[in-house]
């Protein structure tokens, strides 16, 4: 699902990145198949969390690559571990039937995605919570977009799907005032202004394909961005 985000990295870390996209997309597809039983999958589970918390025998696999690169870059483990709280949700209801269910799946899914990429840009903890918005906002977007049954219980219409988006995204674009990497804050204004574009495009009920215009306005507001938005203290934004 993040994936692409990747381009917010140095190159050094886009194995690392690629990596860890694999294991939460394929976690995630595994833990919310319902053609296991719930008590299969919790021992599964419970399998999993063993295996993070020590060597992994299979030096090949996703997760023992995963264990080198945390331990090269001294990353904790929880970044790793976390996510199963999800999937545990998952093994029970793979389709939550509210909102705030589905909400609370996703602080766990989401946040350690998210603090994992700041963490690789050497940005501060100030930056974790809208980062996390940001993140949310997306996987909520194009599961949306994609019919995931994930969100199939949230009965919203176009336009309160737009309002709570728009809501998360507007969040997020304090990253702007916040990140202190002159690259970063570029890369990600060109980020968020693409999935601005995206919503007004899903308020409008046109195509969500983006077209020649649509490009360069996503470079005009983010240059635009780069240039007015200026670098704000944690003090200054009461963070």
């Amino acid at each position: 699902m993040f994936e692409q985000f990747k381009m917010l990295l140095k190159p050094q870390y886009h194995a690392l990145w690629a990596d860890y996209c694999r294991y939460l997309d394929l976690g995630w597809q595994h833990f919310a198949q319902k053609d296991l039983e719930a008590s299969v999958k919790y021992e599964q589970l419970r399998l999993l969390e063993k295996a993070i918390r020590r060597d992994f025998a299979l030096k090949t696999n996703v997760l023992a690559r995963l264990q080198k690169f945390f331990v090269a870059e001294n990353l904790s483990l929880y970044l790793l571990l976390e996510p199963l709280q999800a999937w545990r949700y998952l093994v029970v209801d793979s389709c939550p039937n509210s909102k705030n269910a589905a909400m609370e799946v996703l602080q766990h899914a989401v946040s350690p995605a998210a603090r994992l990429q700041m963490v690789l840009n050497g940005q501060n903890p100030s930056t974790y919570l809208p980062m996390t918005t940001f993140f949310t906002a997306y996987f909520l977007y194009y599961g949306r977009m994609q019919k995931s049954s994930f969100l199939k219980n949230i009965k919203y219409s176009e336009k309160r799907w737009y309002n709570m988006l728009n809501g998360l995204l507007q969040d997020s674009f304090v990253l702007l005032e916040i990140v202190g990497s002159k690259r970063l804050k570029f890369a990600l204004a060109m980020e968020l202004n693409t999935l601005k574009i995206k919503l007004q495009k899903l308020l409008k009920h046109q195509q969500s394909k983006l077209d020649l215009l649509d490009r360069l306005k996503i470079i005009v507001y983010s240059i635009i961005q780069f240039i007015i938005v200026r670098k704000r203290t944690i003090v200054q934004k009461g963070l």
